[in-house]
């Protein structure tokens, strides 16, 4: 691990960890490791292949864009770099947070 990422935690999950986060956050406290979590919306990932195909991706596509009020779907890149600043000294003093990268619906 290389050392500038030495003794911290980023959490990647799909939904609120309520309780959850201020327990971890608590327990690893005396450690100097903080734990952070990142809620991701609808990413435009290949998987979304596998449940629909041609027009009928396009209409799902289209259908969760409508729901989202940035009005597109993220792409991965855009999760990548939300965990990059999480884990990275930029973040230093971030901790017991929890980070949605949705576009928005987490407000709505």
């Amino acid at each position: 691990m290389p050392k500038k990422f030495a003794g911290k935690v980023a959490v990647v999950t799909g939904g609120s960890t309520g309780m959850g986060l201020a327990t971890w956050t608590n327990d690893l406290r005396e450690r100097r490791i903080r734990v952070n979590v990142l809620s991701p919306g609808h990413i435009d990932t290949p998987i979304m292949e596998s449940l629909q195909q041609g027009e009928a991706l396009t209409i799902m596509k289209k259908e969760m864009e409508n729901n989202v009020p940035l009005g597109r779907l993220g792409e991965p890149d855009e999760i990548a770099k939300a965990v990059s600043f999480l884990a990275s000294d930029e973040a230093s003093y971030v901790s017991g947070t929890e980070l949605y990268v949705d576009g928005g619906v987490a407000q709505i």
